[in-house]
């Protein structure tokens, strides 16, 4: 595989355009891919469910977005009045926030064009497979923030009378951890006002599900199959006990979502007297629809030429505008173990 560097000290646009292409090739290949595969199911999840719709209005900034809904909220019901009698009405109006979205996290990389050994990888295939690599933990780190940003929304549990311990951090002891449970997060849901909720989890519930699953084609077993199943779940082993601990999440689509920009096009752009800089974005591999910003520039240390590589995720996580109730936030957190006295 050859290197389209044709000149030293720079890669053009069209080389790094090259390197892009170059990387979904890398993807495309199963035996190269899992190698950058990265565990992201508590973002899937997330992004799979989210309901709300951001609309393209102009804002001041780039990298902010506007968040458009329905104030609807009534007091009370009144005495009937008389026909000609206007009465007291609650006014439905149209809410809007404005969100800014931050960096939330940026990767790095650099190889040295002089001292790179090119013996194994071209130069500018080792680009793409760095770039694959740092982008992985772009998609990772998302997915940890994903965790956070649920417990953060975490609202009031309504329902009172169940299993289910505490305020925020809801505690259910061990032993009802398994397909009966499903009943209670049924009640939950119904009193809290969940609209079709789904489950994300950690180690909680994965083995009690994995064993429902493939007892389902057994007689005795379709039940707790069954009741595993009234719940869209997802299970993320790496993101959720590491952040959160052993915990499981009751969402309501419409609680939360991710919402990414970019800065720059997909087209590599030139700044800077001598091309400085250039500028670019790529889209992820393990989340379709997600962009990152490329920032590619050269430096020149001790005789030796870098191509430099900064990759930037831009985001943010956000919570629907509170409801009637306010304390109703679209998502509860359950912790598996008796409240801590």
């Amino acid at each position: 595989m050859a290197s389209t560097i044709t000149t030293a000290g720079t890669l053009t646009c069209g080389d790094l355009l090259a390197t892009v292409l170059m990387a979904d090739n890398v993807w495309a290949d199963n035996a190269s891919a899992k190698f950058y595969k990265a565990n992201t199911g508590v973002i899937d999840a997330i992004r799979e469910n989210q309901t709300v719709r951001f609309p393209q209005l102009q804002t001041d900034k780039w990298n902010q977005i506007k968040l458009i809904w329905l104030e609807m909220c009534g007091t009370d019901t009144t005495a009937c009045t008389d026909l000609c009698d206007a009465g007291t009405l609650d006014e439905i109006q149209s809410g809007c926030e404005t969100h800014e979205l931050a960096c939330l996290a940026e990767v790095g990389f650099k190889i040295g064009e002089y001292s790179y050994d090119s013996t194994y990888y071209e130069f500018q295939e080792a680009i793409a497979k760095g770039m694959l690599a740092k982008m992985k933990l772009l998609d990772e780190k998302i997915a940890q923030l994903g965790v956070a940003a649920l417990s953060s929304f975490t609202g009031v549990n309504k329902y009172t009378t169940g299993i289910a311990e505490g305020t925020g951090n809801l505690f259910i002891p061990p032993a009802y951890w398994g397909p009966d449970l499903m009943a209670e997060f049924s009640m939950i849901a119904i009193v809290n006002k969940f609209n079709n909720p789904y489950l994300i989890s950690g180690s909680n519930l994965y083995k009690a599900n994995w064993n429902a699953m493939m007892n389902a084609a057994n007689a005795d077993g379709k039940g707790g199959a069954a009741k595993m199943d009234f719940f869209p779940a997802y299970f993320d082993l790496f993101n959720v006990d590491s952040i959160a601990g052993k915990v499981t999440y009751l969402v309501d689509p419409n609680a939360l979502a991710f919402v990414n920009k970019a800065r720059y096009s997909s087209t590599p752009k030139e700044y800077g007297n001598g091309a400085d800089k250039t500028v670019y974005s790529v889209g992820s591999k393990n989340l379709p629809g997600v962009f990152y910003d490329v920032i590619y520039y050269t430096t020149c240390v001790a005789d030796e030429i870098f191509h430099n590589f900064k990759i930037k995720a831009t985001g943010a996580f956000l919570q629907n505008p509170v409801g009637c109730d306010e304390d109703i936030t679209g998502v509860l957190e359950f912790t598996c173990g008796n409240p801590v006295s």
